[in-house]
């Protein structure tokens, strides 16, 4: 894949797969509507649903006649009386039954209680039908369609409805519906699509230019010429489209260009929205031959299609591959011709990496879960998929593969967080919605000596496989394939301190498990794109990988959560200006500028008469604080803090007039903020917590001349917490900087050293092999927070920082000082980090013989150092350098 930017004027056109084909297949397994007029509906969000509408009626009529037909288990409730559709071969229905008792003259009521998937073989599902009304003379209908609501009927991980749901109590939230003529698991359904052609002569050049709505997996002449996964990935604000060279790759003579296409984001959205949108298809290969002449092949009305093997996908609930249909695939007379569709996308090319496989992971132990199901242990927590190899498989023979972060005390696999969000209990084994659990691969065998599979469009976060329907399991049989967006690592360390070591693998395993075409929470029940956990991660995250493209992509198209609430949509400033400080390039200031003068004025507006913002804009805090601060004062952190940093951006823009401009506003806020919660005669803030004090002291909000006694309180704070962590996902990445930057060095050790909770180590000691949503970590965790959440490993910046004490004092490394904070405990530590300019390196170690420390580091042409020695003398660096230092 070719990394490059441009905009390209595309001579193809998007391409899909033609309606009545899909309805021929919807047909073929009995997924037609039962009343004519009819519409397939289903709630946006995968779960139990509740679906409801009233009607009003003048009299009792002759006869009330409902028909459903459903994939699932359903319930009805007319008037509160309930009635459970009947299972029919594959099908759930009922069929002309009778309610005319059930009604009342006036307003009645219609309710849907919807199940997830009971079925291996779906995941998509819909319901279609509705009620007859007859009367002497004429009918009433009332059919599923737009005019019903879907109705949230209880909160995250709740297990009761709301009373009064289904006979039209006022519902405490509205979900979206879909609402489809075609049922929604074949109108998303996954197609296959390809185009021959001939290559008469000597080619010079050849380029693929290929982008798609949903995912797609391109091949050439049946075989995949390129490793990247999971394109064209995951950017709202534009649709980004793929490079490839296949100059070396054509053959003189008849090749076939294919595409598999899955629904991918297009569909799939947080804890298990789906969207039912029709994938389609964007390409055009331009031939240069040696002669002049040039070829171009693109897609339009002359592609071919047939649906694939993938009989269902989800990006959120895995694959179902009938392998079977691979077969179907070579005879010519099932395919059908493509149709053409209207899109109006901003297309742009990809500038950076995709996600790849990085690694093929050999289990550490295989046992037997119980009867004919094998549990596969890797080790370490991770994010990818399961590739398999079965061997003297029997066709139709149906194995089903499933994944966990974790073990329960008995050692079975814990599948808290692949459950549903609402009424988790209905995926328990046995249970109503079994199958309607996320990540849940299932693989139909064609039949043979040797098959092998892997899911392309599904990932999640695992450490644990297990598989049934396989008795010729072995430690062959799984391996565990890491996939992430392909990132150079550009920092790294060295210590002999093992604590050190093993924390900064767990937090760089866990970012790169959560780079999936953006920056994601956590690689399993949510793969949410939270701006609050990146900007609180950024420094980190740019000191571990190279990130100049991938997040500079991102913060200006890529999907995310959560808009309206400070922390989180303060990324739209804070992600900006670290990347221009880390790298130097002003063009993400100029683009990202605007965005934040939108958000000035909007939040601005929202505040109305208020200085500071209401409290309903700060649900989170300091997410996961032990100690948290309260919403006032952490929504005018923020509110403060924005003027702070616009006036940085237009300072770096040459605005200075706006610069000054906000300079002001800042400075007015600051001196407000501090009136209302600093206690000087303390040298506190009111919240009385680390967080309460890191936040004034890392956004510049202290007084200045309080700030050494502020971060006295700081230290006070620390031993008071006996040398813990009590901070949350945005304070957790400053407090141990801020304790070296006011001679506090030995408190940061402390805590970073501290083995009970709350601590990194401690978290690490239960089990975990990724940092965790919570500082609990395996132990005492709620079955459904994450273990793979990278959030909380912001506090790693330290080791570069102050262990290596490199500070960047002009973008992109044109300046810096090295200030390294160095401990006799610790022995030695190294970093390196690889800038634009070359390596830069800086390290230390404790010669006990000398009582000194020998302190060296390298630095590339182009970077400005000076190295502040422990008396305070700052000298000035350069090339390589050996000092020895008595402290």
């Amino acid at each position: 894949m070719i990394l490059r930017k441009e905009k390209r004027d595309f001579q193809a056109k998007f391409i899909s797969a033609p309606d009545d084909y899909l309805y021929s297949l919807a047909e073929r397994d009995g997924a037609t509507v039962p009343i004519d007029g009819a519409l397939w509906i289903w709630p946006e969000f995968v779960s139990r649903g509740h679906v409801r509408r009233s009607f009003e009626l003048a009299s009792i009529p002759a006869s009330a006649r409902l028909t459903l037909l459903c994939d699932n288990a359903f319930d009805v409730f007319i008037n509160g009386r309930e009635i459970s559709g009947e299972k029919q071969g594959d099908w759930f229905s009922l069929t002309d039954f009778e309610i005319k008792d059930a009604l009342t003259v006036g307003v009645n009521y219609i309710a849907l209680r919807l199940f997830g998937s009971s079925s291996l073989f779906k995941q998509i599902s819909a319901i279609s039908g509705g009620l007859i009304i007859s009367y002497g003379d004429g009918e009433e209908r009332i059919l599923t369609d737009s005019s019903w609501e879907c109705v949230a009927a209880c909160g995250f991980y709740e297990k009761r409805e709301f009373e009064g749901w289904n006979t039209g109590a006022e519902a405490p939230k509205l979900r979206g519906l879909n609402v489809t003529p075609l049922h929604p698991r074949y109108k998303t359904r996954s197609c296959y699509f390809k185009k021959s052609f001939s290559v008469t002569e000597r080619i010079s050049s050849a380029t693929l230019y290929a982008t798609a709505e949903g995912l797609y997996e391109p091949t050439l002449n049946g075989a995949l010429f390129d490793d990247a996964m999971f394109i064209p990935g995951s950017m709202e604000a534009v649709k980004e489209y793929q490079i490839f060279d296949l100059t070396d790759k054509l053959a003189v003579g008849e090749n076939t260009l294919g595409f598999t296409l899955a629904s991918g984001w297009l569909n799939s959205c947080s804890w298990g929205t789906f969207y039912c949108k029709k994938p389609s298809l964007l390409a055009e290969l331009v031939i240069e031959y040696e002669s002049g002449r040039r070829q171009v092949v693109k897609t339009d009305e002359s592609f071919t299609l047939i649906a694939s093997p993938l009989i269902d996908n989800d990006l959120q609930y895995g694959e179902k591959y009938d392998a079977r249909a691979e077969n179907e695939m070579l005879c010519i007379r099932n395919y059908v011709y493509a149709v053409a569709v209207e899109r109006e996308l901003s297309l742009v090319s990809q500038s950076y990496p995709p996600v790849r496989i990085k690694a093929e992971i050999e289990a550490e132990s295989v046992r037997e879960l119980r009867r004919g199901v094998y549990i596969y242990d890797f080790k370490n927590n991770g994010a990818g998929r399961a590739k398999l190899t079965f061997k003297n498989t029997v066709s139709g023979q149906v194995i089903k593969i499933r994944y966990s972060e974790l073990l329960d005390d008995c050692g079975n696999p814990e599948i808290g967080v692949y459950q549903d969000v609402f009424f988790p209990d209905d995926n328990n084994e046995g249970a109503i919605a079994e199958y309607s659990v996320r990540n849940l691969d299932v693989y139909i065998c064609k039949g043979g000596e040797t098959e092998t599979y892997y899911p392309r469009f599904a990932y999640t976060g695992f450490r644990y496989v297990y598989i049934e329907g396989y008795d010729g399991a072995d430690r062959d049989t799984v391996k565990m394939l890491v996939m992430h967006t392909d990132l150079d690592q550009n920092g790294n360390i060295e210590t002999s301190d093992s604590d050190l070591a093993c924390i900064f693998d767990v937090v760089k395993r866990s970012y790169r498990s959560n780079i999936f075409t953006g920056p994601t929470d956590c690689p399993t029940r949510e793969k949410n794109f939270w701006n609050g956990d990146i900007q609180g991660f950024a420094h980190t995250a740019m000191w571990y990988m190279d990130n100049k493209e991938f997040l500079t992509a991102w913060t200006k198209w890529g999907r995310k959560i959560e808009y309206n609430v400070y922390g989180w949509e303060d990324e739209e400033y804070i992600l900006p200006l670290t990347l221009y400080k880390f790298y130097g390039d002003k063009s993400v200031i100029a683009d990202k500028y605007p965005t934040v003068l939108s958000l000035i004025a909007k939040r601005e507006r929202q505040n109305g008469d208020r200085v500071f913002p209401d409290v309903s804009y700060s649900p989170y805090r300091d997410h996961k604080a032990t100690e948290n601060v309260p919403a006032d004062f952490y929504g005018a952190v923020y509110f403060t803090y924005m003027y702070k940093c616009a006036a940085e951006m237009a300072k770096i823009l040459g605005k200075f007039e706006e610069c000054q401009r906000h300079e002001a506003k800042f400075q007015e806020l600051k001196a407000r903020f501090n009136e209302l919660y600093y206690t000087e005669s303390e040298a506190d803030y009111t919240p009385k917590c680390q967080s309460g004090v890191v936040f004034p002291l890392a956004f510049g909000l202290a007084p200045e001349n309080d700030r050494a006694e502020i971060a006295e309180t700081l230290h006070k704070y620390v031993q008071k917490a006996d040398y813990h962590f009590t901070t949350g996902f945005m304070t957790s990445e400053r407090i141990l900087g801020l304790l070296c930057d006011f001679g506090y060095e030995n408190d940061s050790l402390k805590i970073i050293k501290s083995r009970t909770y709350p601590s990194i180590l401690d978290m690490i000691s239960s089990g975990a092999t990724t940092t965790t949503e919570n500082w609990t970590g395996h132990r005492e965790t709620f079955k459904y927070d994450s273990m793979n959440h990278y959030a909380f490993g912001g506090f790693s910046r330290w080791f570069f920082e102050h262990l290596g004490g490199i500070k960047i004092l002009a973008p992109g490394f044109e300046k810096i000082r090295l200030e390294p904070c160095m401990f006799r405990e610790l022995s030695d530590f190294a970093v390196s980090y690889k800038t634009e300019k070359g390596t830069l390196k800086s390290s230390w170690s404790y010669d006990k013989a000398r009582e000194s420390f020998i302190y060296k580091c390298s630095i590339p042409d182009g970077i400005s150092a000076t190295l502040k020695l422990p008396e305070g003398e700052e000298i000035e660096v350069s090339g390589e350098l050996s000092f020895e230092i008595r402290n």
